[in-house]
């Protein structure tokens, strides 16, 4: 079994800079909100920002609980991020892409075994637009 961790450093500097940039302004512009109007800007925020943001919560925590990003076994690709289990039987192609960051590329017989695991809407919306590319699904490993 290998483990890929998550990089502590950028996690802990996203997640304070969430708090700074991202939550703090929000709970102010909510708490001033007196004027009819003056929510559209909290909610243009929360819609930009939250699911940024609830992933690296996520990931702060999963350091707290000193539970690892990914998970090689002999039998299947464990994905605690996006909560998901791959059996290594149902992947069809698997490499690797360099952009700002790396990520591990899959691609499954069936799209679905992906899927179906997902009890996020948002979370599943965002993969559903990436499938576009071809991609079943793809991991930030850093």
């Amino acid at each position: 079994m290998h483990r890929i961790n998550y990089n502590k450093f950028n996690v802990i500097l996203y997640f304070t800079g969430g708090i700074l940039f991202y939550v703090a302004p929000t709970v102010l512009l909510f708490l001033n909100a007196t004027k009819s109007l003056s929510f559209i800007p909290p909610i243009i925020l929360i819609l930009i920002g939250g699911y940024f943001y609830f992933r690296i919560t996520k990931a702060f925590l999963h350091i707290i609980i000193n539970k690892p990003m990914i998970v090689f076994t002999k039998e299947e690709y464990i994905d605690n991020f996006n909560g998901v289990n791959v059996k290594w039987k149902d992947i069809k192609l698997l490499s690797f892409e360099e952009n700002k960051s790396p990520f591990v590329v899959f691609y499954l017989d069936q799209n679905s075994l992906f899927y179906n695991q997902i009890t996020n809407p948002l979370i599943l919306l965002f993969y559903k637009f990436e499938a576009y590319s071809g991609k079943s699904f793809r991991t930030n490993i850093c």
